[in-house]
């Protein structure tokens, strides 16, 4: 135990600049998705919303996003994988800057009808405002941007990887859950939509 105390603490000491962003991004994360949700919650989106049509991705991504981040955590400090250059500290920050960005920007746009457990109210629409204009779910494409970039940060291919897997797992997941509720509730409407944008990373997927 005492060695793998002194082996986080000499990562620590050895690259000092990737924590320290790294807990400064964290926290910006927490505030940014408090000011987001508030906003939902300021235009009237329920706060514990009853849904049938969730088939569990709320909790999933949540506990992806979770996997991501320990392993991320305990590849950096005990060294596992080992790390890449320093200049992907940069690419990281920018990742999550962006990220945080973007899922700010989806929330506030979608307002009333975010929920995070998949929910359709009685007087739901397509919402094709903000960066609805290009992608279906920005929101989905800022958190794991978000949660991709700070492996990054902290220079773990290790972190990187497994975050990449479990949070991309995640997320298709709950997209195939939500579009067939789409489809389901406004038809034609959303195929038409559907084909003029993309779903999380514009010309990939």
């Amino acid at each position: 135990m005492s060695s793998v105390v002194e082996n986080a603490l000499n990562t620590l000491g050895a690259h000092p600049l990737p924590v320290v962003l790294a807990i400064a991004l964290g926290l910006a994360w927490i505030v940014a998705e408090y000011v987001g949700r508030s906003s939902t919650w300021r235009q009237g989106a329920p706060r514990r919303p009853p849904s049938t049509i969730d088939r569990g991705t709320y909790p999933f991504i949540a506990v992806a996003l979770a996997i991501g981040m320990v392993s991320t955590m305990f590849s950096f400090f005990l060294g596992i994988g080992g790390y890449f250059p320093l200049w992907t500290t940069a690419v990281g920050v920018a990742l999550m800057v962006i990220g945080l960005a973007t899922r700010l920007w989806a929330l506030t746009t979608l307002g009333r009808f975010f929920t995070m457990p998949i929910t359709l109210s009685a007087d739901h629409r397509i919402v094709r405002d903000g960066p609805y204009r290009w992608l279906r779910h920005p929101s989905y494409s800022g958190g794991f941007l978000t949660a991709v970039g700070m492996p990054l940060v902290l220079g773990t291919p290790m972190g990187l990887v497994i975050t990449v897997l479990a949070c991309a797992t995640a997320y298709v997941y709950r997209i195939r859950i939500e579009e067939a509720a789409l489809v389901a509730r406004f038809g034609e409407s959303y195929r038409e939509y559907s084909g003029k944008t993309w779903r999380l990373i514009p010309g990939i997927y």
